[in-house]
């Protein structure tokens, strides 16, 4: 067994790098490429902005980032998910005050798109778009005076 693993941990010094390339690669924000990977949100932000910490990552965590491709992050736009959660997401952001503009802004994601998911209802839009809002949302939550609050269904 290498030394350097510590029961399911490994050094985080590698995948800095690995965790970048895939950023600007794929082009995603580090909290949505967190999600991506299911990778805890402080670890994303360190291994992106370099911040001090654990020097050291879950080996899961290691192998989502080398098992990834960009392509695979790209295909995320074509990938199908449900629509409704995501118009709830959108409606509770609304709710923390946010409209339509500053949610396109702040996700990337086009306001003609947020006004179809809400206007048409359509079934089904693109898990990239699902975890955009996601992000945007998780990142609120670390925001003073926007705590999550609950909109109705």
């Amino acid at each position: 067994m290498d030394p350097r693993i510590d029961q399911g941990w490994v050094p985080a010094a590698p995948f800095h790098a690995r965790f970048n390339e895939l950023l600007a690669d794929a082009g995603l924000p580090w909290r949505v490429l967190a999600l991506a990977l299911d990778l805890p949100a402080p670890l994303a932000r360190r291994l992106t902005h370099g911040q001090p910490g654990r020097d050291r990552i879950r080996v899961q965590d290691a192998q989502r980032l080398m098992e990834t491709s960009a392509a695979a992050l790209k295909s995320l736009a074509n990938e199908q998910t449900a629509a409704q959660p995501v118009r709830r997401r959108i409606r509770r952001l609304r709710a923390r005050g946010l409209d339509s503009a500053e949610i396109a802004r702040r996700s990337g994601i086009t306001r003609t798109h947020l006004a179809t998911l809400e206007r048409d209802c359509p079934l089904h839009t693109s898990r990239l778009v699902s975890l955009r809002l996601q992000a945007l949302e998780d990142e609120l939550d670390h925001v003073p005076g926007m705590a999550p609050t609950r909109a109705p269904a």
